[in-house]
């Protein structure tokens, strides 16, 4: 009888009881059909991410996070001046590695304490809007120290390329010139070069393609593909994340930029980067 009752006690115990409803999916496990947090809401997703070293502005980081995620950043010139102060920061090295976390918190972490995030759920955009409390810093402007009026970055002359009091994407205030030409601040300079230490191909496309309706993979192919010949070879091919040193990087045209979709652009820098990484592995870098 003493074991009748522990056999019995063995089958209830490998009874799974289910709620109307629920779904079995194999002989010990029900799941309730429906959708879990994160198909419901993506920007609740969970990522762990390290941003690689092309990434070297916010700007770019937030293109990167929404990769895949069904949502875009909305379009800097629409969004307003300080969404752009923000995407124009350089990505701080702390933050160069962000969760486990919400793909909503990760966006929250880049815009810091100064920036709401603001979300668009019907069309799919997030975007960045200055909070109250920061609001009257909005105008303020860093003072440049009197020796940076002449200095210049790889031997190009460093201008604001969108406001006077406002420098490129990515760089110094301290390394912008102060210029009251208008026409001088709408043209970009025709070439960087030569390239040295601490250039990336990420910040030289944010100098030679200003433009912030490009994204930054869009902007540092474009670069690429104009001047294959500044970069090593990866398995006998020209990778994007070999820079060489000495080298000059000629601009991109319009139609250039114009021909490149924004999320083919982003598949092919990871492509690329994943192509570096295991010619790394293998020892066929030249």
């Amino acid at each position: 009888m003493r074991n009748w009752i522990g056999w019995g006690g063995l089958l209830l115990a490998g009874v799974v009881y289910a709620e109307p409803g629920d779904v079995m999916v194999n002989r010990y496990t029900v799941v309730a059909p429906v959708p879990t947090a994160d198909q419901r809401d993506p920007l609740e997703t969970i990522v762990r991410i390290t941003f690689p070293p092309f990434v070297s502005d916010l700007g770019g980081a937030v293109d990167y996070l929404l990769a895949r995620s069904g949502y875009r950043l909305a379009d800097a010139m629409a969004s307003g001046e300080s969404q752009l102060i923000l995407l124009r920061r350089p990505l701080p090295a702390s933050q160069r590695t962000l969760g486990p976390m919400s793909l909503r918190r990760a966006l929250e972490t880049l815009g810091g304490e100064a920036f709401w995030l603001v979300e668009d759920p019907v069309h799919r955009l997030v975007a960045f809007e200055v909070t109250d409390g920061y609001r009257s810093l909005m105008k303020a402007v860093p003072a440049v120290p009197a020796a940076a009026s002449q200095s210049s970055m790889g031997g190009v002359t460093v201008i604001p390329l969108a406001e006077p009091d406002e420098p490129p994407i990515g760089m110094d205030y301290a390394a912008v010139q102060s210029v009251d030409d208008r026409a001088a601040l709408a043209t970009p300079p025709a070439s960087y070069g030569p390239t040295g230490r601490g250039d990336s191909l990420g910040s030289i496309a944010q100098i030679l393609v200003p433009d912030p309706s490009y994204s930054i993979n869009q902007r540092m192919l474009a670069v690429f593909e104009r001047n294959p010949h500044a970069f090593g070879k990866s398995d006998g091919v020209p990778n994007m994340n070999l820079l060489r040193a000495g080298e000059t990087l000629t601009a991109p045209d319009g139609a250039a930029l114009a021909r490149l979709d924004r999320e083919a652009a982003r598949q092919e820098v990871a492509r690329q980067y994943q192509a570096w990484q295991k010619a790394i592995g293998k020892g066929a870098i030249q």
